[in-house]
């Protein structure tokens, strides 16, 4: 295996870990606590309100101002609504997943257009939540 097809394996494998059903682990939202804790989602514990921040993390439909509205709109949402988010995002996520699934692992290589729209798409993703942690903590430094 050459060392620019690794890379492109591993950047994968970083990016959307397996776990042990061979299925994509999401990883949390890695948001500091005191953010998690500014966020006001009321109808709904914090253990659901940690889902939804982590599947909102993981979204590759939304952009970085859809992510941040999400948050804003929070404090109205009713426990359905977030059921219903959180569904959604388990979709999408199922779905992104099945596009990795399509290329097979020997065929995402660089200079294969799947596998740079694939890394494309999860850079993106990664740079808009990076951006958004930083304007979250701005809020909370403000206040």
């Amino acid at each position: 295996m050459s060392n620019s097809t690794k890379s492109c394996h591993l950047s994968l494998l970083k990016t959307k870990p397996l776990n042990r059903e061979g299925s994509p682990e999401i990883v949390g939202h890695e948001l500091p606590p005191k953010v998690f804790e500014m966020i006001f989602l009321p109808a709904v514990n914090d253990e659901i309100k940690n889902e939804l921040l982590t599947f909102l993390r993981w979204s590759v439909s939304l952009d970085y101002d859809e992510k941040l509205q999400v948050i804003d709109s929070m404090p109205t949402l009713t426990a359905f609504q977030v059921e219903s988010l959180i569904s959604v995002f388990n979709e999408e996520n199922l779905t992104f997943a099945e596009l990795k699934d399509d290329f097979g692992n020997e065929n995402i290589i660089p200079g294969n257009e799947g596998c740079k729209l694939y890394l494309d798409v999860i850079s993106r993703r990664d740079s808009d939540w990076v951006e958004l942690k930083k304007t979250l903590l701005r809020r909370l430094l403000s206040e």
